[in-house]
């Protein structure tokens, strides 16, 4: 039987926490990517981590040459106020290619959810290896996050770009104001824990607190016997919970999206 254990939670976490010298947090790093289509790199070569701006350095991405309605997007795993992008130009050849696009923030796959604008840049990049940053016309709040060229200039006029970084606030499931956690009897989850804590934690409500510090966190499993383990756990967790005597499992459930 499910117990539900509400509360409420009355700090949000800002995702772009900042370090002694303020660096801000690149949210789309690593995050998964897709596109309309490719040319030789895929689209993960636009927010791997390498900032490289030649097409030699496996860093840059380009749609094939017929596409006519490309797109770039990623999912950013969490909800996420966006408030501001960085897009960065092909520096040894055609850094005009980066021009008339769109960035567009959807909560859902954009294939089942409408578009919230962040912001239309009009115009082309001009210098070499140069970083737009693109700040949203209003913080728009959504998951995914897809540029769209949309002003296809002649037939070799492909979307293409090196480089491209998210920042804004993470609001994770168990920030709304009402979320409850649920908790699974004997149960212990199969995922790759993001995190295990076996010292410091002796009862469920120290993991509950350790998850609630993160904000990557949407539910943990923890064992009592016969030490005390917690692990953290994010994205879907109830598919992989399975049967095992020796685990409890809590899962964050919210219950409202988050207002614009």
């Amino acid at each position: 039987m499910l117990l539900f254990i509400s509360y409420v939670i009355l700090l949000l976490v800002d995702g772009t926490k900042t370090d002694e010298t303020n660096t801000e947090t690149d949210l789309a790093l690593d995050k998964p990517a897709s596109s309309s289509s490719h040319i030789i790199h895929p689209p993960q070569a636009v927010n791997d981590g390498n900032t490289g701006t030649t097409w030699g350095s496996n860093s840059c991405f380009a749609v094939q040459l017929a596409d006519y309605d490309p797109w770039w997007q990623m999912d950013l795993q969490v909800k996420v106020k966006v408030t501001k992008v960085k897009v960065t130009a092909r520096s040894e050849c055609c850094p005009e290619r980066l021009h008339d696009f769109s960035i567009d923030v959807y909560q859902e796959q954009p294939s089942n959810s409408a578009p919230k604008v962040c912001y239309f840049y009009s115009g082309s990049v001009s210098n070499p290896g140069e970083t737009v940053t693109v700040t949203c016309s209003r913080p728009v709040t959504g998951r995914f996050v897809r540029i769209s060229g949309k002003n296809k200039l002649n037939p070799e006029d492909v979307l293409q770009m090196c480089d491209v970084q998210v920042f804004g606030v993470a609001i994770s499931t168990h920030f709304d104001s009402c979320a409850s956690l649920v908790q699974y009897k004997q149960q212990h989850s199969t995922k790759t824990p993001l995190k295990t804590i076996s010292e410091g934690i002796d009862n469920t409500a120290a993991c509950a607190a350790a998850c609630e510090r993160s904000e990557s966190c949407t539910g943990f499993s923890i064992r009592h016997l016969p030490a005390t383990v917690c692990e953290l756990l994010q994205g879907e967790i109830s598919p992989s919970l399975q049967a095992d005597v020796t685990w409890d499992s809590y899962v964050y459930q919210g219950c409202f999206s988050v207002c614009e």
